[in-house]
């Protein structure tokens, strides 16, 4: 059986019909309840919640570059922006609202003026009308708040603005090569030693990096404290200490030819070496004219005006080493280390008739020592340049290894080493120097350093003699300096003696060297990794300026709530921001006319109409007539 076709037209009238009456029940309940308003809100507070995780995620992160060159400042502002408009929308709903209830209100005896309507209208458009409503309307009222809401909102943009700054902070370089920097647990004295040591006094560039870095081809390298084998200079000044004696000078006859003996020593040290050396005076005759002034009564006075000796060493000059006499060595030699490999001394000698009667006096003395040190290193590389920080090092002591009679010494920063038996543990531990190594470093160090040299000057000796005080000043020069050759024993001596520091310039110069000689041996150096950074702008929150979209966003959800419990119970009107109740529950158009017929003015321009509204007065009640809700004439 076929279906009749003349029902399919009335199917289709039916399936509309249906459809009608669905759209219209859809749309009943976004304008007769509160669920778009609720909606829009909670998708302006959505908005505002992704805004601050968005923050979250990129605080304190690389600046972030979206597709289209898209920027997170234009991210965040988008985000403003569709949150201020979805907040506005339960906003002016929620102000409109009170709009009509602010007239139903049956404590206003006396009605309302009619131009409240046109505040409250003008409040839910925009942040004027907000202000106007708080300033005409009383402040305590349901409706300020919402008025308050929008007046806010309008300041939220140039806020959410000030919620991101950019700054160039570091971050980890996982990509980039990992930096390395070498330390040393020992040394095998090689045979570029002595090269190493001279370079120290005669290179008139700084000393070379003494810490090598490694492919740290970032902004920045950080490694963590390590420690590294090294040596260190201790130097005292000891020129008030110094006792210089002998230097007898003869006087009387200038023309014969002279010896005198003297010795240096320090009262006090332990050790009690004296430096030997002679004063030559000799006859002038052979000089001639210096500058004019002749040379009666005058001689050549020879002697060392600088010299470097040893004090103390393990292995003592021309002797064979005896690196086990340390430990009957008391520690304490005026100085500040406990294991040196060798003491040295310097002096600087004069001619100074105002210091000593006979003339000769020492103007400086230095005592130097060589230690060995473990080191803790606190270093960085700022783009290449290499900075290094020594906030403590161990000095350390010697000990004696090995079975008794061995005479296995080696030094440890950490005492003395139980297991330590043979050359092969000292090499295998930790920061060790065996004696074999330090004798070496001793005998290069000593025989770069040690000597001394002279320069002849012509001396008025009998006019020194004459008393023991210093002579009175004629105008004739007492010490004439000649030109002769220097007779020197050590050319080194020559470049120590020009520097201001003297012994201690030469010691800091050579500990420097055989540090960073230290590190560079290729089998004996150990690599320390670290770590890559390179410089990066970086986005940083400022979370106090989230503070007011929050309130903002609280203050208009409390408003919203205020508004729909007001609005509750059957017997009250849900318009909103609806215009056709003004239609269709409107006030009389005769009593309006009445009005205006009595103010004798025109009703047909804003300005009038304005100004009548001021005057009159309405409520809105049910008509006792049709129990409809009207706007009546007060």
């Amino acid at each position: 059986m076929t279906p009749r076709r003349d029902l399919e037209p009335n199917m289709f009238a039916l399936s509309r019909q249906t459809s009608r009456a669905s759209g219209r029940k859809s749309y009943k309940i976004w304008v007769d309840t509160w669920y778009w308003e609720i909606l829009c809100l909670l998708f302006s507070i959505g908005l505002l919640v992704a805004m601050a995780v968005l923050l979250r995620v990129y605080d304190q992160q690389p600046t972030p570059y979206f597709q289209y060159g898209i920027t997170l400042n234009t991210v965040i502002a988008v985000l403003t922006a569709f949150s201020k408009a979805a907040l506005a929308v339960p906003t002016a709903s929620g102000i409109s609202q009170l709009k009509w209830q602010w007239y139903r209100n049956e404590r206003a005896l006396g009605g309302r003026c009619v131009r409240d309507i046109q505040i409250f209208d003008d409040a839910s458009r925009g942040p004027w009308g907000a202000l106007v409503l708080l300033c005409k309307l009383h402040v305590r009222t349901t409706a300020s708040l919402g008025a308050l809401v929008v007046v806010l909102a309008l300041v939220l943009d140039p806020f959410a603005q000030q919620l991101i700054t950019y700054s160039t902070r570091l971050y980890q370089d996982l990509d980039a090569p990992e930096p390395s920097i070498d330390l040393a647990r020992f040394i095998i004295a090689g045979t570029n030693l002595d090269s190493v040591i001279y370079s120290s006094i005669w290179s008139e560039v700084d000393a070379p990096s003494i810490y090598k870095a490694s492919e740290c081809e970032s902004d920045l390298c950080l490694w963590d404290n390590f420690d590294t084998l090294g040596f260190r200079p201790l130097c005292k000044d000891r020129t008030e200490e110094v006792v210089l004696e002998g230097c007898d000078l003869r006087c009387g006859n200038s023309q014969e030819f002279h010896t005198s003996n003297c010795s240096i020593y320090f009262p006090g040290d332990d050790s009690n070496v004296k430096w030997n050396f002679s004063v030559v005076q000799d006859a002038p005759d052979w000089v001639g004219s210096i500058s004019g002034d002749d040379t009666e009564n005058r001689t050549i006075l020879e002697y060392p005006r600088h010299a470097i000796w040893t004090l103390w060493s393990g292995q003592a000059e021309g002797e064979a080493s005896d690196w086990g006499t340390l430990f009957n060595v008391s520690p304490d030699r005026n100085l500040s280390g406990r294991n040196e490999i060798m003491i040295m001394a310097y002096a600087e000698i004069d001619f100074d008739p105002a210091k000593r009667p006979d003339g000769l006096s020492i103007k400086r003395a230095q005592v130097c020592a060589l230690t060995p040190s473990v080191e803790t290193l606190s270093v960085e590389s700022h783009r290449g340049r290499l900075d290094v920080h020594v906030p403590k090092y161990t000095l350390g002591a010697f000990h004696e290894g090995g079975e008794p009679g061995d005479d296995l010494v080696y030094w440890s920063p950490d005492g003395s080493q139980d297991n330590i038996l043979t050359y092969t543990d000292i090499r295998e531990a930790a920061f060790f120097l065996d004696s074999d190594t330090l004798t070496l470093l001793c005998t290069r160090v000593r025989d770069a350093l040690v000597g001394n040299y002279s320069v002849p000057q012509l001396v008025d000796v009998n006019r020194v003699c004459a008393a023991a005080r210093p002579p009175a000043d004629d105008g004739r020069n007492l010490a004439i300096e000649v030109d002769f050759a220097k007779s020197s024993s050590n050319q080194n001596l020559d470049k120590i003696a020009d520097k201001v520091g003297g012994l201690e310039w030469a010691m800091q110069r050579v500990s420097e060297f055989l540090t960073h000689y230290s590190r560079t041996q290729p089998d004996e150096a150990v690599p320390v990794s670290g770590r890559a950074y390179s410089s990066r702008n970086s986005v940083e929150v400022w979370w106090p300026w989230l503070t007011l979209p929050v309130a903002v966003a609280a203050a208009g959800t409390v408003f919203l709530a205020l508004v729909i419990y007001s609005s509750r119970g059957a017997d009250e009107m849900l318009w909103k921001s609806s215009t056709l109740p003004l239609l269709y529950h409107g006030i009389d158009h005769r009593d309006l006319m009445a009005n205006v017929k009595s103010s004798n003015v025109r009703a047909d321009l804003t300005s009038s109409m304005d100004e009548l509204s001021k005057r009159a007065k309405m409520r809105l009640r049910r008509s006792s007539i049709d129990g409809e809700l009207r706007f009546h004439h007060s």
